[in-house]
């Protein structure tokens, strides 16, 4: 009987009115470059997407098209361009691979306005193998984590 009054409660409680929020926006005249990109370790054609902040809750981005973008070491310079069928989306010319400890330069010309950054692509975490687990001499278990670094 008492685990039904448990679950019985439970439910009621993921069951609950919400209440509706309004928000009350404030409308902003910022003329921001949203940029959305990485350079990863694999050969691949890396991409960088360009919008324009939202100014309403849920609102789309507004792509940002005919921008200039440079990606560059102190090796080389990687130049992307806007895709056709999907605007503010640019991609690099040739795949590459993102080097580890090296620092990116990255060039946006949009406009009238140059965009400037740098960024280091730090070497990769550990990654978790598998678990095991032993029983110890208190007859309980042991879990044991194995990783390893990439």
């Amino acid at each position: 009987m008492q685990k039904l009054l448990i679950y019985l409660l439970i439910v009621i409680l993921m069951v609950s009115c919400e209440k509706q929020q309004d928000w009350a926006l404030q409308p902003s005249d910022n003329d921001f470059l949203v940029v959305d990109g990485i350079i990863t370790s694999e050969l691949k054609f890396q991409t960088i997407k360009l919008s324009r902040p939202v100014s309403e809750l849920n609102g789309a981005p507004l792509p940002v098209s005919g921008a200039t973008v440079l990606v560059s070491t102190d090796q080389s310079t990687h130049t992307f361009k806007e895709m056709a069928t999907e605007p503010g989306t640019y991609r690099s010319l040739i795949p590459f691979i993102g080097s580890k400890n090296k620092v990116y330069s990255l060039l946006i010309n949009s406009g009238e306005e140059v965009y400037t950054a740098k960024a280091t692509l730090v070497p990769a975490v550990s990654v978790f193998d598998f678990v095991n687990y032993q029983l110890n001499e208190k007859e309980k278990y042991l879990l044991l984590f194995s990783f390893s670094l990439q």
